[in-house]
Protein backbone atom coordinates (compact mmCIF):
# COMPACT_ATOMS: atom_id res chain seq x y z
CA UNK A 1 0.00 0.00 0.00
CA UNK A 2 1.03 3.55 -0.04
CA UNK A 3 1.95 5.49 2.62
CA UNK A 4 1.34 9.55 2.78
CA UNK A 5 3.94 12.11 3.07
CA UNK A 6 3.58 15.61 2.04
CA UNK A 7 4.08 15.40 -1.66
CA UNK A 8 1.45 12.70 -2.06
CA UNK A 9 1.30 9.08 -1.23
CA UNK A 10 5.05 7.12 -1.58
CA UNK A 11 4.61 3.21 -3.56
CA UNK A 12 6.08 0.65 -1.38
CA UNK A 13 9.30 -1.06 -2.34
CA UNK A 14 7.50 -4.09 -4.24
CA UNK A 15 5.67 -2.01 -6.36
CA UNK A 16 8.58 0.23 -6.88
CA UNK A 17 10.53 -2.30 -8.41
CA UNK A 18 8.98 -3.12 -11.39
CA UNK A 19 9.18 0.77 -12.31
CA UNK A 20 13.04 0.26 -11.70
CA UNK A 21 15.31 0.69 -14.87
CA UNK A 22 17.45 -1.92 -16.19
CA UNK A 23 21.41 -1.00 -14.85
CA UNK A 24 23.33 -0.43 -17.95
CA UNK A 25 27.02 -1.96 -18.01
CA UNK A 26 29.40 0.38 -19.43
CA UNK A 27 31.97 -1.44 -18.57
CA UNK A 28 32.92 -2.98 -21.60
CA UNK A 29 31.52 -0.47 -23.67
CA UNK A 30 32.83 2.58 -25.26
CA UNK A 31 31.01 5.92 -24.78
CA UNK A 32 31.23 8.15 -27.70
CA UNK A 33 30.44 11.36 -26.76
CA UNK A 34 33.28 11.01 -24.14
CA UNK A 35 36.30 11.97 -25.34
CA UNK A 36 38.97 11.99 -23.01
CA UNK A 37 37.64 7.52 -23.17
CA UNK A 38 37.42 7.79 -27.24
CA UNK A 39 41.10 9.52 -26.94
CA UNK A 40 42.77 7.04 -24.62
CA UNK A 41 41.47 3.80 -26.32
CA UNK A 42 42.74 5.05 -29.40
CA UNK A 43 46.24 6.10 -28.43
CA UNK A 44 46.60 3.01 -26.35
CA UNK A 45 45.73 0.96 -29.35
CA UNK A 46 48.34 3.30 -31.52
CA UNK A 47 45.57 4.40 -34.70
CA UNK A 48 45.15 7.35 -36.44
CA UNK A 49 41.91 8.82 -36.25
CA UNK A 50 40.93 7.54 -39.43
CA UNK A 51 41.85 4.04 -38.51
CA UNK A 52 39.71 4.30 -35.18
CA UNK A 53 36.83 5.66 -36.87
CA UNK A 54 37.09 2.39 -39.73
CA UNK A 55 38.01 -0.44 -37.30
CA UNK A 56 34.90 0.95 -34.86
CA UNK A 57 32.26 1.03 -37.65
CA UNK A 58 33.41 -2.34 -38.83
CA UNK A 59 33.11 -3.48 -34.80
CA UNK A 60 30.71 -1.48 -32.65
CA UNK A 61 31.27 0.02 -29.53
CA UNK A 62 32.21 -3.02 -27.44
CA UNK A 63 35.83 -2.46 -26.65
CA UNK A 64 37.03 -6.43 -27.10
CA UNK A 65 35.66 -6.32 -30.05
CA UNK A 66 37.21 -3.34 -30.96
CA UNK A 67 40.84 -4.40 -29.51
CA UNK A 68 40.16 -8.20 -31.52
CA UNK A 69 39.18 -5.79 -34.52
CA UNK A 70 42.18 -3.78 -34.71
CA UNK A 71 44.44 -7.39 -33.46
CA UNK A 72 42.88 -9.39 -36.83
CA UNK A 73 43.89 -5.94 -38.75
CA UNK A 74 47.72 -5.66 -37.58
CA UNK A 75 48.28 -9.34 -36.74
CA UNK A 76 51.42 -9.51 -34.79
CA UNK A 77 51.41 -5.99 -33.47
CA UNK A 78 48.86 -5.85 -30.89
CA UNK A 79 48.01 -8.29 -28.33
CA UNK A 80 44.19 -8.72 -27.62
Amino acid sequence: MFALSQFGPIPSAAETHMNRLKPVNLRNSLDLSDKVQVKTLRKRLKLSPDQFADALRKSGNSISALVKEVAAARPGKLEA
